[in-house]
């Protein structure tokens, strides 16, 4: 008498069978494509340059740039960060005029990307940048 395989029973052998198939290889890391053109990147951080949170987040920003390609070393990255002090700053009047400071640097510097670190930094110069648009390079590489 024939015997039927019970819904149970195909799914063991099904997992058997792909457990003894062949290793998938590992992930491969995502492939940088070489960049050409020159990322302008202006950066607002709400401290100082000698502040560890601001070192670890600029490190952390530098690192993730060149992973897709920008450098400072290579000329595929231009930087200009501007440092607000606000651990010294007492009395909240005192924060506008570094703001627009800083505002006055971006517009100067007209970069391709801002990035605002920071509470004070995003409450102040964040609130007035307004993104107009965004292009990625090589956005087909990110899809």
């Amino acid at each position: 008498m024939k015997r039927r395989l019970s819904l149970l029973e195909l799914i063991v052998i099904l997992m058997l069978v792909a457990a003894c198939g062949p290793t998938p290889s590992p992930t491969q890391p995502p492939k940088v494509v070489p960049v050409h053109t020159t990322l302008r990147l202006f950066l607002v951080d709400s401290y100082t340059e000698d502040d560890f949170w601001s070192q670890q987040v600029r490190v952390g920003i530098l690192e993730t740039l060149a992973r897709s390609g920008y450098a400072t070393v290579d000329g595929t990255l231009e930087l200009e960060t501007f440092y607000m002090d606000m651990r010294h700053v007492s009395a909240i009047e005192d924060v506008k005029p570094v703001a627009l400071q800083a505002i006055e640097r971006l517009v100067d510097f007209q970069p391709d990307m801002v990035i605002v670190s920071g509470e004070e930094a995003t409450r102040t110069v964040g609130s007035r940048v307004i993104v107009v648009r965004v292009t990625l390079p090589h956005a087909e590489d990110y899809a």
